[in-house]
Order: structure tokens, then sequence, then C-alpha cells
């Protein structure tokens, strides 16, 4: 049996509770070492999976590809919109994140084989470990923000990069230095108003 590690359990509880979302407008634009980011993505597999199907897949974006991949991206969002649905600071926006952060992580949701675990499950896992890149970069230190605008969701995006059609985008993983200091967390509500305990 583990013994409790007290010092440890106030760490983990403070680190979850402080983890904010810090968007690339608020970095400076510098790298992060790519050993930390393989410390981010080794922490991303060990999320819970049922049947250890371990459905996360990665694309992690730096330098050039990075720029490319944001161009893309643009690229992508103003051929699939109309010209009434068209907004120049979106397209824009798609392009000016990936100048403030160091990398983008493509998250995506790779459906496994088994018919008996539900895909439900499937993305509860890969959500878990993108909470455990969460964690660890803010942890270390670092900005993140998970980012499921612009073409996200979209067919386009999914063969862009290269998985198949029961495979789901569930969003980019934008990670940087932080300019400011995190402002404080908040909850609209405590969670006694969100939990039935019966005895």
């Amino acid at each position: 049996m583990n013994k409790r590690n007290d010092l440890l359990v106030d760490y983990v509880i403070e680190n979850i509770k402080n983890r904010r979302t810090i968007k690339p407008d608020a970095c400076n634009g510098a790298m992060i070492p790519d050993e930390e980011i393989w410390q981010i993505l080794e922490c991303a597999n060990w999320a819970p999976t049922h049947g250890y199907t371990e459905p996360w897949r990665f694309i992690v974006y730096k330098g050039k590809s990075k720029e490319d991949f944001a161009l893309a991206h643009a690229e992508m969002y103003k051929a699939a919109s109309t010209e009434d649905s068209f907004k120049q600071v979106a397209y824009d926006k798609l392009i000016n994140n990936a100048k403030g952060c160091s990398h983008i992580i493509a998250l995506v949701n790779k459906r496994g084989t088994n018919p008996k675990i539900p895909e439900i499950e499937e993305l509860q896992a890969t959500a878990m470990a993108i909470q455990n890149m969460q964690l660890v970069a803010s942890a270390m230190g670092y900005a993140a923000y998970i980012h499921s605008g612009g073409m996200t969701y979209k067919e386009e995006m999914r063969a862009y990069l290269g998985f198949e059609q029961e495979d789901k985008v569930l969003g980019f993983l934008y990670l940087g230095i932080p300019v400011l200091e995190q402002a404080p967390g908040r909850r609209v509500s405590n969670i006694q108003e969100k939990v039935l305990w019966k005895s």
C-alpha cells in the first residue's frame, strides 16, 4: 500500500486550482525546450484508458511547421467561408496565435478497433490525456491554451492532419512562455451546488 504524502497531495491540489488558460497573445514567442515538450507528452500517455486502447494522438508543430500550419488553417477557414460568413479578424487570429506560442499540438482521438469499448470512453480518455498535459505545462510555468475554433471539427481539418473518418480532432494545444503573471481563477458556483450526496 502506498504511503500518503501530504506535501504531494497539497501540491497536486494547488496545481489543479492554479492552472489557467493563457492565450498565445499573452506569451513572448520564446521557445520551450523540446525535452520539456516530450515530458508533457509522456504525462499525456499515462492517462486512464479502458482496455489499454490509448486513443490519444498528437502532432507537434514548431518553428516553420508551426507557421505553415497556422497559415494552412487560416486558408482552410477562408476557403470554407462564404462572403458573408468570412471574418478577417478570425483569419488573422489563426495566423497570429502561432507567433506568440512556442509549439502547437494537434489533439486527436484515434478510434480504437475494439467494438466493446464505446466511443465516449475513448473521447474521455483523450480528454484526460489533454488535461494531464495542461497540468504539467502549468506546473512548469508555461502557458497552455486549447483552441477549438476555426476548422477544428471540420472534415477538411481531419483530412489535412491525415486521420480516418471515424477519428476526431478535439482541438489544438498552444504552449508558450507567459509574459504576465496569471490572474486568479474563479468558479461560478461552489462544488456543493453540483453534488447530490447520499449516505
